[in-house]
């Protein structure tokens, strides 16, 4: 997709198992993703964590993952399309929450911009249909960023951890995708999440987003054999508050 024109990738966390050390992200990672290192910008899931200070993750892309003391930060996707990459590693970062410094920063990016569409990825998801489901412990990451962004006017939430693909209906003007199939063991479908409109379990691939200056998007889930499994076009519809 790089090749032919993509602009953008974005891992969603959790991009080197187990530890997410460096020598593995050098000896695995790299060699399957590498050649597009130019125009990726990460995310930091838990496994990155296990080693600390998630310090292989942060030395192997280096500003592109921003820094240990400030792993959020945003860049201009497209004409009129804004990207916030967040952190939901709350007790490594200094929080989520609205006071936390992560969460005053996300209330100051959205007040100054004036995109007309805007997407926030962090790794845990809201809601999942995959073995995630019911997690007290990730819903409680991602209530905190959803709410914040949702007041700013998001349009997207992109997250992984749970490994299937699910896209949901629009909630709060924010359409959610769980984008975790990425090369790790396929988790499986244990559930039908509310608003949950397509579910992929067994296909590993990834999420294309073709942004569009006119305020829509189509989406489509690519497995890695270049089938579209799953597709449609949306408009940004959500306002801050």
């Amino acid at each position: 997709m790089v090749n032919r024109g993509a602009d953008w990738f974005v891992p969603l966390g959790d991009v080197q198992y187990e530890t997410g050390a460096y020598a593995d992200f050098l000896d695995v990672y790299d060699k399957a993703f590498g050649a597009v290192r130019q125009v990726t910008r990460p995310i930091a899931g838990n496994h990155e964590y296990i080693t600390s200070g998630a310090r292989g993750y942060f030395r192997y892309f280096k500003k592109k993952a921003g820094n240990p003391d400030r792993p959020w930060r945003a860049f201009k996707a497209a004409r009129e399309w804004k990207v916030l990459l967040l952190d939901s590693n709350c007790e490594y970062v200094g929080g989520c929450g609205r006071q936390s410094r992560q969460g005053r920063w996300i209330r100051r990016e959205l007040r100054s911009t004036s995109a007309d569409c805007i997407i926030a990825a962090w790794h845990h998801p809201l809601q999942t249909s995959g073995e995630y489901a019911g997690s007290a412990d990730s819903r409680g990451r991602a209530s905190k960023l959803w709410r914040l962004v949702n007041a700013g006017g998001a349009d997207i939430v992109l997250n992984g951890h749970d490994h299937i693909y699910e896209r949901f209906a629009k909630r709060g003007g924010m359409q959610q995708f769980v984008v975790g199939t990425g090369g790790k063991n396929h988790y499986d479908i244990t559930t039908r999440a509310p608003g949950s409109r397509k579910r992929i379990g067994d296909r590993y691939g990834v999420l294309k987003l073709s942004m569009r200056a006119n305020g829509t998007y189509e989406h489509a889930f690519v497995t890695a054999y270049g089938k579209v499994l799953d597709s449609g076009r949306k408009q940004c519809t959500n306002e801050p508050r």
